[in-house]
């Protein structure tokens, strides 16, 4: 059943006391105190709308839209909410209904959404999630603003770019994704920035042109060499000279590092 028409079945409107509504972070984003203020401070009772709520079979009322007013009612001290409550959903058909609302209606963070298609069970949500813990790391949903201090060793932000090399696969079942994560994580161990999308992507964009002229000993070999901020500062350079995509750039300087020093064997004929 697909959430639009979840919406409409078992679903009343009712006035429900705002100190009873809940928050379920499994799906949920994380609040944003920034935006409750913003909400609270310019807070009007006739424009904030009206909440979508779950009625679970043990009486817990949980918000799926509305999270952000529902606390700056309560940080203004509004004693009921207007709601409409749904009866009957699964966890899964919560985070459902969550991804349309946040989707269909506005733009969320993509680790937001992505963590609820998790909970949801979506099938290519669930085999990137896989393969990646596979690879010995992992998506960290908790983000800590937007610097790199709050990623940790082996975390992924970047689930679009995950996402766009898996789909990009042809016929694959994530071979070129593991091969991607594998060469990160072994060419520049414990560089909490190679996990960029702009390095997925380069890397990426490397093994399609040269696969099959390059080896994964020798690529790993030559790119230890080099620490991984060089690697930007060179693919910055290249898309402000050459312009082109930040992927393009990163692949072309990870092409003149493979090839340095070499006589034979070289990848330049054949450049991004």
């Amino acid at each position: 059943m697909i959430a639009s028409e979840i919406l409409e079945e078992q679903t009343t409107t009712e006035w429900v006391q705002v100190d009873k509504i809940d928050v379920d972070i499994t799906y949920q984003r994380y609040l944003s105190p920034v935006k409750v203020k913003l909400i609270a401070d310019k807070f009007d009772k006739n424009a904030v709308g009206v909440l979508i709520t779950s009625k679970r079979d043990s009486g817990k009322i949980v918000v799926l839209d509305g999270q952000h007013r529902l606390e700056a009612m309560r940080k203004k001290g509004i004693i009921s909410a207007e709601c409409k409550v749904i009866r009957g959903l699964t966890i899964e058909q919560e985070a459902e209904i969550y991804i349309f609302c946040n989707v269909a209606r506005k733009n969320p963070d993509a680790l937001e959404t992505f963590r609820a298609r998790l909970i949801r069970r979506e099938p290519l949500a669930v085999a990137i999630d896989n393969l990646v813990e596979r690879c010995g790391l992992h998506i960290q949903f908790r983000r800590q603003g937007t610097s790199r201090k709050g990623r940790s060793v082996g975390a992924i932000w970047a689930v679009q770019a995950l996402e766009k090399v898996y789909v990009s696969d042809r016929g694959g079942k994530g071979e070129m994704l593991e091969k991607v994560l594998v060469l990160i994580n072994k060419s520049w161990p414990e560089q909490i920035n190679t996990l960029e999308a702009k390095v997925i992507l380069g890397v990426a964009m490397f093994h399609r042109l040269y696969e099959g002229r390059y080896t994964e000993e020798e690529f790993i070999a030559r790119m230890k060499r080099t620490n991984i901020d060089t690697f930007i500062r060179r693919a910055k350079y290249h898309a402000e000279i050459l312009g082109g995509s930040a992927n393009t750039a990163f692949a072309k300087a990870i092409q003149e590092a493979y090839d340095k020093g070499r006589r034979v064997h070289r990848l330049v004929d054949k450049e991004p």
